[in-house]
């Protein structure tokens, strides 16, 4: 009897979590659908997906995202229309109920006209031979994606298999050094152009569709193309960090980490999620920001520096409530850049402070580095890479300061 309780169990586990009979690019098709909520990633799989050979255990995980997410007022409507449109071209009538009852969601035109032509032909939207959503339990694989995540083992920094890998392998042969990554991404870019397997206290590897070499089914197959030893900046994509709920311990510890001990590369990625987010941002991390922009700005010059610099006056310029002005005017008077200065110089968002008074001003002596380390230690050692080696393919690379600054900036073009 336990035994077959037992069998009744695993069956269970492998219905609501197909993810073992995918294929390994599959695999990261997979968790790019289940976790990200962005549209570019999901428009990426949908470029990079054969409709000829791509699996119906896929199908069925992308089509349980669109149902998913079709019915969760927190995702954008671009997103709704990405995963619509990706079970709309690579998928059959089996997901007609689907994107039927989803079409509404997308505001798309033609999903729309799509729906409307399957309901002309009365076509029944119960039949056992759809996809029923509900089948796959999209909950079941991030759960499995974040424990995968927490229970990895972190190996030595002298025996990293990281190390192992060469540009030029192949996807499969990558996963036999490294087995399965910790995390996916499309590395920020709008075509599938590139894959990053991130891998937990390790770093990141790079993979590119190489044309001039095909599967048995005639599909490019993915190469090595970089390999970035830097355990840090990763952890921003791990699911415990992604998934996790704000403000927890894990979060916090991560966010101190890369503005104490990171690299211009973790910086500036955090400074833009923190930016963009609409929770408050604690006060003791704006600050130890703060510092590490006042002890960089004066020297930078170089492109991929300039830009997390910049990102982090716009996110202490938008939430530090006029705590940071004095810091601000300082950079927007003394740095190099002319992009640096003139993000620096914009428009301070004094929401939060005292009517008509200026708040307590932030300097560098505020900042109990000493405490801070010993509270927040450095999760994985300080990263021995350079930054330029750790810079990944971004679409949100800062522009010219497109507002009106204040000072004697102009918004600059370099």
């Amino acid at each position: 009897m336990k035994s077959f309780i037992k069998l009744m169990v695993v069956a269970l586990v492998l219905i609501s979590f197909p993810c073992q009979a995918l294929t390994p690019l599959e695999w990261c098709f997979a968790y790019i659908v289940a976790v990200k909520t962005n549209p570019n990633p999901i428009k990426a799989v949908n470029g990079a997906a054969n409709e000829d050979t791509i699996s119906q255990e896929f199908l069925d995980i992308a089509a349980e995202a669109t149902w998913e997410r079709a019915n969760d007022p927190n995702i954008d409507v671009e997103t709704k229309k990405s995963l619509w449109l990706l079970v709309q071209d690579l998928g059959g009538p089996r997901y007609r109920k689907v994107l039927v009852k989803t079409a509404e969601a997308t505001k798309d035109g033609v999903a729309r006209t799509v729906a409307k032509n399957i309901r002309r032909k009365r076509l029944d939207l119960n039949s056992p031979d759809l996809y029923q959503p509900g089948t796959v339990s999209l909950n079941a694989m991030r759960q499995r994606y974040i424990e995968d995540a927490r229970n990895a083992r972190v190996p030595d920094a002298a025996a990293r298999p990281l190390l192992k890998v060469k540009p030029g392998q192949k996807l499969e042969d990558v996963l036999s050094i490294m087995g399965y990554p910790q995390a996916v991404d499309t590395s920020g870019i709008y075509q599938w152009s590139h894959i990053s397997l991130l891998y937990r206290g390790q770093g990141a590897i790079v993979l590119r569709p190489d044309r001039n070499l095909k599967s048995v089914k005639g599909d490019p197959l993915w190469v090595v193309g970089k390999v970035v030893e830097d355990p840090l900046t990763q952890e921003l994509d791990m699911p415990y960090i992604v998934l996790a709920e704000g403000g927890s311990d894990i979060v916090t510890n991560l966010h101190f980490n890369v503005f104490l001990y990171g690299n211009n590369v973790g910086a500036k990625r955090l400074a833009q999620r923190l930016y963009h987010s609409t929770s408050p941002v604690d006060s003791n991390l704006l600050d130890v920001a703060a510092l590490y922009l006042e002890n960089k700005y004066k020297a930078a010059t170089e492109t991929w520096e300039v830009d997390a610099l910049s990102w982090i006056c716009r996110l202490l310029r938008s939430k530090g409530a006029g705590r940071y002005e004095t810091l601000l005017k300082t950079v927007n008077r003394d740095a190099q850049s002319l992009k640096l200065r003139s993000y620096a110089g914009l428009k301070l968002n004094r929401k939060g402070g005292a009517l008509g008074k200026l708040p307590t001003q932030y300097v560098a002596s505020m900042v109990d580095v000493g405490s801070l380390q010993k509270k927040y230690p450095p999760l994985y050692g300080v990263s021995k890479s350079t930054e330029e080696a750790t810079e990944m393919p971004e679409d949100d690379e800062l522009p010219a300061a497109e507002e009106t600054p204040e000072g004697n900036a102009s918004p600059a073009t370099e």
